[in-house]
């Protein structure tokens, strides 16, 4: 399981996407074994790292997930069902 803070402003983005996304599907998504990992965006001057993770829950969704890794912890920025261009690309590994 990873470990990462939620700030209640995230919590309210993913309850209001359609369909909803829970914090549980985020963890199975990121447990997936055959996880996509791609680094979008790196900033030295607030020395954080921003990755994006594309894995399946256990319910069988494809999830892309964007974390946020700074000094102080790993923060959950975003979680939304897999598009079409990103389901062909988990499916050709």
């Amino acid at each position: 399981m990873i470990l990462y803070g939620v700030s209640a402003k995230v919590k309210a983005k993913l309850h209001a996407k359609t369909p909803v996304v829970n914090l549980w599907e985020v963890d199975e998504a990121l447990s997936d074994p055959d996880v996509l990992v791609n680094t979008v965006s790196r900033n030295r001057k607030r020395r954080e790292v921003i990755r994006r993770y594309v894995g399946f829950t256990e319910g069988s969704r494809l999830l892309v997930v964007f974390l946020i890794f700074k000094p102080d912890g790993v923060w959950l920025e975003s979680a939304y069902s897999a598009p079409d261009h990103l389901k062909k690309r988990y499916n050709q590994r």
